[in-house]
């Protein structure tokens, strides 16, 4: 279950979230990114979509 209070008001939430990873994870996700031919974000975001 998720704290709502960690969030704090989520209004005008503009989709945008800052995650500091290590190189060498970068690396290999702009490498599997390339093979899909899509873009880093938007590969981040599949992973993302279908973990959840």
């Amino acid at each position: 279950m998720v704290n709502s209070l960690a969030f704090g008001n989520l209004q005008g939430n503009d989709g945008e979230l800052l995650v500091r990873i290590p190189k060498s994870l970068h690396c290999r996700l702009i490498e599997k990114a390339e093979v899909e031919c899509v873009s880093l974000n938007q590969y981040i975001v599949y992973l993302l979509g279908k973990s959840a």
